[in-house]
């Protein structure tokens, strides 16, 4: 995955105007009425004229939000203004009759404006904030980080009257066809999040053709620039082309817009879960989930486990109560994983405790709370321009068949159990040395790191999970299971030469063995299991594995069974991303791979 990040603009708009004028009042794009008509090739009247051309049309935008609030609201209306970007705004807002308050994390400019009348300054940050007095409309920055926007929304319809407005301005992905990262917000999950939190779009105004022809004219007007800074400056201006032409690019082609939108909501408008509140995983304690847990899955909440995946692990989710401070009601989480993409690093996300409380879970159609947290979760998580570029899992069939219907889901592959035969002690010869795997050794890390990259390799025409020690030590030594011996990992060496061929980890299931992870060269892959096999039928053990149906030839021995699971996997049909058709067949995965065996 592709992972260059555009600058902020607020941030680029500020060093380039600093740098002309030595100050800056206005952090956003322009507005540029019909005359402002010439052309990217035609803007050469000058370095000054250029700039301020730019600080002229920032002027029209900031006048045409000021109009956009004053004739939308009652002149005693209560306004909330937040952002550092609209500080003058909230000044205008205030000196012409209105409520104000400025929300912004910047002390100083709460100073600056401490005295005006009819203007409430407040240093903090939006997520945070909580007035008893409902606004009559909210106008914020929308260019956040995309991961942000889930609070952002939340956070506007608690501050917000019924029939009140929320005005969002700010940059959105609009084209994520493309595997490549971007911090902003995708167009399209904004809009679906929006109508999922009760909120009805008013208007949609597009101004990218203005934000375009901002950067163009910072572009020229820095070119011009250029030759009369000293050297010292030379690096800071050669960095702000690039980042303008980064800029410029992404609009061209149409990945990304510049829009003000306007919400409202209504008590018409709610559906049955458009009250509910959404949180991420730093909404809540683990203790909160527990009851939830135990009621879905019918085991106890172990804690430990909880911590592995979501504190060491860095997990992720999506919450959901009725209401306010009210109980949990549903999760939808998340693993993270490093991956092997066809040879190429990327992440993936294996989605995980999934639970919606059983007297809830009795529907699962579109307006649901089990698909708002679902499909909430894979905007956030899962997608070519998001965090993680795949999903994986292993989903009961119900979940699963659930989960297709409702366009969230499509199968890839299926898990399989294979079952060894115990060879005939008359026959076996071993030629290799098997013994613990020391985990305390640096020799025997090295020599996982070392198998890991044959291995990688080997699979760069597949997907598979990264196993590397870092990996394997946080799986299968910090795993809770850990403490109570149920895993064993063993190194596999050949008898003569001592060359180290693999690691592999063995956990009791039943009255077998499960292979829950093997890191060896693919060639390899059968003769080590082979060997393994040997080693345990002279313990009387048998051994099984589980693993993606594609790759049965790769592992199966003769005379070995093949049962099924019932167990599908799973990719994101929700949000962009590989298709299924890319991604069918191609996973390797084995127990080890689940983060509950």
């Amino acid at each position: 995955m592709t992972t260059t990040v555009s600058p902020a603009t607020p941030d680029l708009l500020s060093q380039v105007l600093t740098l002309e004028f030595g100050e800056t009042n206005c952090l956003h794009y322009g507005l540029f009425d019909g005359d402002e008509t010439d052309s990217f090739s035609e803007l050469s009247s000058g370095r000054l004229s250029n700039f301020n051309r730019v600080v002229n049309g920032q002027k029209r935008f900031h006048q045409f939000l000021l109009n956009r609030i004053v004739s939308t609201v009652d002149a005693d209306a209560r306004v909330l203004v937040v952002g550092t970007n609209f500080n003058q705004l909230a000044s205008d807002c205030a000196a012409q009759g209105l409520n104000t308050v400025c929300l912004n994390d910047s002390e100083s400019s709460a100073r600056k404006f401490s005295d005006q009348k009819n203007l409430q300054y407040i240093y903090g940050a939006f997520s945070e904030y909580d007035d008893s007095d409902e606004f009559d409309l909210v106008l914020t920055l929308g260019s956040d980080l995309y991961l942000d926007q889930m609070k952002m929304l939340s956070t506007c319809r608690q501050l917000i009257k019924e029939n009140g407005e929320v005005v969002i301005v700010g940059e959105f992905l609009a084209d994520d066809s493309a595997i490549e990262y971007s911090a902003l917000p995708s167009l399209s999950s904004f809009r679906q999040l929006s109508e999922r939190l009760g909120y009805q779009l008013l208007k949609d105004l597009d101004y990218s053709a203005d934000a375009l022809k901002t950067l163009q004219l910072l572009y020229s007007g820095l070119q011009k620039q250029q030759g009369e800074l000293t050297e010292s400056n030379e690096s800071t201006i050669q960095e702000l082309h690039k980042d303008i032409e980064s800029l410029i690019q992404e609009f061209e082609i149409g990945r990304r817009r510049f829009c003000v939108f306007s919400l409202n909501r209504t008590l018409e408008q709610v559906d049955e879960y458009s009250n509910a509140e959404f949180g991420d995983i730093d909404s809540f304690q683990a203790s909160e989930v527990s009851a939830l847990f135990e009621e879905s899955f019918g085991v106890p909440f172990d804690s430990r486990l909880w911590d592995w995946k979501y504190k060491l692990g860095k997990g992720t989710c999506v919450v959901a109560r009725i209401e306010k401070d009210g109980k949990i009601v549903a999760h939808y989480g998340g693993a993270p994983r490093k991956i092997s993409y066809f040879g190429s690093p990327s992440m993936a996300i294996q989605p995980c405790d999934v639970m919606v409380r059983p007297d809830i879970r009795k529907q699962y159609g579109k307006g649901s709370l089990f698909f708002k947290i679902a499909s909430t979760f894979l905007e956030r998580e899962i997608g070519n321009s998001v965090n993680h570029l795949l999903g994986f899992g292993f989903p009961n069939q119900k979940a699963m068949n659930i989960s297709v219907r409702l366009s969230l889901y499509e199968k890839t592959d299926e898990f399989v159990e294979i079952v060894y035969m115990r060879p005939d002690q008359q026959e076996a010869s071993r030629n290799t040395k098997i013994i613990p795997f020391d985990k305390n050794g640096n020799e025997h890390q090295l020599a996982l790191n070392g198998l890991w990259q044959k291995m990688c390799a080997d699979f760069d025409s597949a997907i598979i999970g990264e196993r590397d020690w870092q990996y394997i030590k946080y799986r299968f030594f910090d795993h809770p299971f850990a403490e109570s011996g149920q895993y064993r990992c063993l190194l596999i060496s050949q008898a003569d030469s001592g060359e180290a061929l693999a690691i592999v980890v063995l956990k009791e299931h039943g009255e077998q063995l499960l292979l829950m992870d093997i890191i060896c060269a693919r060639a390899s892959i059968k003769t080590v299991i082979d060997e393994l096999n040997q080693f345990l039928s002279e313990e009387s053990q048998q051994l099984k594995i589980w693993i993606t149906g594609a790759w049965i030839d790769t592992v199966k021995l003769e005379g070995a069974v093949v049962n099924g699971l019932g167990i599908e996997i799973p990719c994101n049909s929700w949000n962009p991303g590989p298709s299924v058709e890319t991604l069918r067949g191609a996973w390797w995965l084995t127990a080890g791979d689940m983060d509950f065996v």
